[in-house]
């Protein structure tokens, strides 16, 4: 159906049927053409969508433009919070440039309202409020979507714990509240105080800051006021306690976390006692996630341990506090930490085990994988270590038969911790010895890696720690399978980063840039060194200045 017919077809139908009422807003589209109306919705949100329509950009734009303009306020209102329509007017959006959503939501503004508490509704008015934030930056658009949003602001001043704690509107409020403290912070600042005072718009009841903390709904609001503006810190702090092992409430201590407050919330609450509850890990994650003390960081992993088999052996959320523990540990080299880590897993398998393989089966179904995602997070963490702290761990991939290496590089899970062994030597401190025996066993399967998916990764991985001999002879077995590596492709891809074409066209040549390549590998290798090298000896220096300085002054103390 074109335009023309379709229109046509709606001045038709409007003659013909009279107005319809839906609840007590006028629906603005008729009942007798929503069909037509769902179509041609439907077909113009797929031929914008389509990129071999259109030349240009501007030439969407126009096509999208002449469609939206179409239909009048009410009709705009209705499609956009019917449930059908709504989700072809949101894909057309998106496909839409800043002027023909700006021009969308002038319509939607006149019952802005209804969109705002509406399902179907407020996912486009919160794509609208995405747009207009990166248009607030140009000063060509600043203007008038700064108006609308200032005026929805004003409505949500109106009852601002109405809207906060409606399902739907709550995720468009949450949208305003950073555009609130850039533009409008006088209106957040009475926002906040708004909830503070704890009175309803509706009845009397006394609503307390905890209240709206513990509201699926409100608790993303006030996680997103706390992030901008430290008006409501003081009353969260005093009930942090309850809110830690609250499912709402732990978002609102994220938060806290997030904007720089980790070192207070861990002063406050009891780490070891929330670390495996449901909704407490979570808020010990933003903890070690957000801190930068090393000091708030240690002190955190330590009470962590102290139940550190029943998060390990809990699923979840939990389980995933293990990862971020042991990330954290390697991060930031805490010997102690580490050193009981690697204690636990230790006992928790027997020596005849391969350590890897153990702990990559770490959630499988019985014969159903080689490892699991639970089990390649947490060597990928633990391979963080200092290779002195869990020398078990490392030495089991070079303990491993060359078959099983193999299965692992090509497998889902387990290629990213194989691909996380040779990434962490250096700041692992893994013996060259240790990855050599690895890149032994893998040498005859390199073709098999090269055109795997998974193993592709390996290879490349594999390729920057080889010499050039290993390099040169994976080159020969490369070109007696050429048909294989050429047939795949992502074994073309790879061939192309390693220069397999010059290989094949001149194997000299190809030698004679590797050397140089290497050479001057190895002499940045060295400055990297030398600079190191420095610096250490630089805060040697500094640190036994401050030694001394203090001696000195407890030096004059003491004879005064």
């Amino acid at each position: 159906m074109n335009r023309r017919s379709y229109t046509e077809k709606r001045v038709e139908n409007r003659r013909r049927a009279p107005p319809t009422q839906s609840g007590d807003r006028y629906s603005g589209v008729r009942s007798n053409i929503d069909y037509d109306v769902k179509r041609h919705l439907e077909k113009s949100a797929k031929n914008a969508e389509n990129r071999d329509l259109f030349d240009t950009v501007e030439a969407k734009h126009e096509f999208i433009e002449g469609v939206l303009a179409e239909f009048s306020a009410k009709e705009a209102v209705h499609l956009t919070t019917g449930t059908y329509q709504s989700t072809w007017v949101q894909r057309l959006l998106k496909q839409a440039g800043p002027v023909q959503v700006h021009q969308w939501a002038v319509k939607l503004w006149t019952d802005i309202g209804a969109i705002l508490r509406n399902q179907s509704g407020s996912p486009i008015l919160e794509h609208i409020i995405d747009v207009f934030t990166g248009l607030l930056g140009k000063n060509a658009y600043k203007p008038a979507p700064l108006s609308l949003l200032e005026s929805l602001v004003e409505l949500i001043m109106d009852r601002p714990s109405y809207f906060m704690s409606h399902q739907n509107s709550s995720y468009v409020v949450k949208r305003l509240i950073p555009i609130m403290a850039e533009h409008f912070p006088e209106q957040l600042k009475q926002f906040q105080q708004g909830l503070l005072s704890g009175r309803g718009e509706d009845d009397d009841v006394e609503r307390s800051v905890l209240t709206f903390c513990m509201s699926p709904s409100a608790s993303k609001v006030i996680a997103a006021c706390v992030t901008h503006s430290d008006v409501m810190l003081r009353d969260i702090f005093e009930h942090i306690d309850e809110l830690v092992l609250h499912d709402s409430g732990s978002i609102v201590v994220e938060a806290l976390c997030t904007a720089g407050y980790s070192s207070e919330v861990s002063k406050r609450i009891d780490i070891a006692g929330i670390a495996s509850h449901h909704a407490g890990c979570f808020v010990v994650k933003a903890i070690l996630k957000s801190a930068k003390s090393r000091k708030v960081i240690k002190s955190t992993i330590m009470a962590v341990l102290t139940n550190f088999e029943r998060i390990y052996s809990s699923g979840g959320a939990r389980f995933d506090l293990c990862k971020v523990v042991c990330e954290a540990a390697g991060k930031f080299r805490i010997k102690s930490a580490q050193k009981e880590i690697a204690d636990f897993f230790r006992s928790r398998f027997s020596a005849r085990d391969n350590m890897a393989s153990a702990i990559l089966a770490t959630g499988r179904k019985k014969g159903r994988m080689l490892a699991s995602d639970k089990g390649s997070y947490i060597v990928q963490a633990l391979l963080s270590f200092q290779y002195k702290n869990f020398e078990e761990l490392f030495q089991s991939f070079a303990n491993m038969e060359s078959e099983h290496l193999l299965r692992m590089a090509v497998h889902f899970n387990a290629s990213f911790a194989v691909e996380k062994f040779f990434k962490c030597q250096i700041e692992s401190s893994v013996p060259n010895s240790v990855v050599r025996s690895v890149i032994d066993k893998l040498q005859p399967k390199m073709v098999g890696l090269i055109v795997d998916s998974k193993g592709s990764r390996i290879f490349e991985a594999v390729w920057e720690r080889m010499n050039i001999a290993q390099r040169d002879q994976t080159m020969k077995q490369l070109t007696e399978n050429d048909s294989m590596i050429l047939d795949s492709r992502v074994g073309v891809i790879v061939a192309r980063k390693i220069g397999y074409g010059d290989y094949r066209n001149n194997p000299n040549e190809w030698r004679n840039k590797q050397n140089k390549g290497k050479r001057i590998a190895e002499a940045l290798e060295r400055m990297e060194d030398e600079v190191e090298v420095e610096i250490s000896q630089r805060k040697r220096k500094a640190q036994q200045g401050k030694y001394s300085k203090v001696q000195r002054v407890y030096s004059n103390k003491s004879e005064e």
